[in-house]
């Protein structure tokens, strides 16, 4: 619990931070949890649904992408699972805070990183 700070449970609040190892970690508690169908189909799919069916559509990660994004001025976050070209699957968490880029540039950034793991790995 040393990587979260924790002020209100909306999770607008600019003083509630985590860090992306946290996410990731509990990302994986949750894919061997006894509900983990009904959370992992509670999350946007890439290209298809959610907040994330404008992104990624005529892209390989297409459809392969399950993840909740959050996005402030200056905060855009992507974190969930990855079905990789391969099969394998992975756990992510891509978050950029702070920052005075556009939020389209860093969700741009974020489609990249997620084709690269999804051709590579």
């Amino acid at each position: 619990m040393n990587e979260i700070t924790w002020v209100d449970g909306s999770g607008l609040a600019r003083r509630n931070l985590m860090s992306p190892q946290w996410v990731v970690q509990l990302l994986q508690f949750m894919a061997n949890h006894p509900y983990a169908d009904y959370f992992r189909e509670s999350l946007a799919v890439m290209g298809q649904t959610g907040t994330l069916e404008c992104r990624g559509v005529d892209s390989p990660i297409n459809g392969h992408v399950k993840a909740k994004t959050g996005t402030m001025s200056g905060v855009s976050n992507i974190s969930g699972y990855l079905e990789t070209e391969k099969g394998h699957h992975l756990v992510f968490s891509i978050m950029s805070n702070g920052t005075t880029q556009s939020i389209l540039h860093l969700r741009q950034a974020q489609d990249r990183i997620l084709n690269l793991m999804y051709e590579m790995l």
